[in-house]
């Protein structure tokens, strides 16, 4: 008997993206596969796209009255995962999947105690990897990602039973690392060489206007304060330099939010646990009225 694979698609108004995300999912040769999908309070035609998929018996549906935002929308999915689920996915509505990309990343779970198998993932625009790892398949453990030699875009399965109560930090808009990387620390994880995920770099995944209001750079700083939180004591221990670097890209963001308070903390943190040129050039920031440093951002990232 297949072991119960369960694919969460969480969704916000990809009504024109949506299909490709979930044609994938259902042209998985991997049979004992259940997807739901939560709806994050789309106002566009989400619902009409979807119509013709619910009455799939594999696909469940589940929405939000409001946005909520990606984190919640994650969040509701893991917390309506069946009973007899035994790995799990988390697909961006905006991407695809490979044929075999969860057949591959099962059959890899035999070969040792795994709490993540993780494939490769590209970008179909440029047929470059999006992913930055040591090796190019192999065992990948905790300090490997504290310490950078395992970072960017891959995708993977997760082992249902370690999960426990983890779940994403939902004042951040994005960022997975407060839940992948403390699993590393209960059982490694396992990177194989297949190419699993079309990788598609839509607007809302890189630096743009909406992340350079206060409500976004308020998030994006949460993304670097909650994988701290999780797991920055080891980061510190294993790796500061890359402590201090997550820490200043909290200050970063915090300075754009206007919580100049939480930068400076944030800053502090960096420079007591590695003093590098950028620590020292970022003071330059505070003193920057708050709606000038995001029109310095915007032309930057523009």
């Amino acid at each position: 008997m297949l072991p119960k694979v369960t694919l969460i698609i969480p969704t916000y108004n990809r009504a024109r993206l949506l299909s490709r995300a979930l044609d994938s999912a259902l042209s998985q040769d991997y049979p004992a596969l259940d997807i739901i999908i939560v709806d994050d309070g789309s106002s566009d035609n989400t619902l009409e796209v979807l119509t013709p998929y619910l009455s799939h018996p594999r696909i469940r549906l589940v929405s939000h009255q409001h946005n909520r935002g990606v984190t919640a929308a994650k969040n509701t999915g893991l917390n309506h995962l069946p009973a007899d689920t035994v790995y799990f996915g988390i697909l961006d509505s905006d991407d695809s999947l490979y044929p075999n990309a969860i057949s591959q990343l099962v059959a890899a779970f035999a070969n040792g105690h795994y709490s993540q198998v993780f494939g490769w993932c590209e970008d179909p625009a440029s047929g470059e990897r999006t992913g930055t790892s040591s090796v190019r398949e192999g065992v990948i453990r905790y300090e490997d990602v504290l310490c950078g030699r395992f970072r960017g875009e891959f995708w993977q399965l997760t082992r249902l039973e370690l999960l426990g109560n983890l779940r994403f930090d939902e004042r951040a808009g994005g960022g997975e690392g407060s839940v992948w990387w403390p699993l590393l620390k209960v059982a490694p994880a396992l990177l194989i060489s297949a190419v699993v995920r079309d990788y598609h770099r839509s607007g809302t995944d890189r630096v743009n206007l909406p992340t350079l209001t206060p409500t976004g750079a308020l998030k994006k700083m949460w993304v670097f304060r909650s994988e701290l939180n999780a797991v920055g004591e080891d980061m510190r221990s294993l790796c500061p330099a890359q402590y201090a670097a997550h820490c200043l890209e909290e200050a970063k963001w915090a300075c754009i939010a206007g919580h100049k308070a939480d930068g400076w903390r944030a800053w502090r943190q960096a420079v007591s646990a590695h003093r590098s040129w950028r620590a020292f050039y970022m003071v330059a920031l505070f003193p920057i009225p708050t709606r000038l440093l995001r029109r310095l951002f915007a032309l930057r990232y523009a």
